[in-house]
């Protein structure tokens, strides 16, 4: 996925099931995302762990509750790119 669309996922579309749909914000295009257990299982931690109340909440919010820039999102996934080696 583009960092655009990452922006537009839920909790429940990552925790409710093993795969969600999602309209492309650049092509338009209608797609099924697949969810690896393993990544489910971590999201799920990471949900709990924030202590999100909304499964409906964005998944990529600032803690004061403003949606990430397209760079912010950038820099935390190289962190954790680097952070997992």
């Amino acid at each position: 996925l583009r960092i655009s669309d990452l922006l537009q996922l839920t909790w429940a579309m990552l925790l409710d099931g093993g795969t969600f749909e999602i309209v492309e914000k650049k092509t338009k295009k209608q797609r099924e995302v697949r969810i690896n257990a393993n990544f489910q299982k971590h999201i799920r931690d990471c949900y709990k762990k924030l202590g999100v109340l909304n499964k409906q909440e964005r998944c990529f919010i600032s803690q004061r509750n403003r949606v990430f820039s397209i760079q912010r999102i950038n820099v935390l996934l190289k962190e954790i790119k680097t952070g997992y080696g």
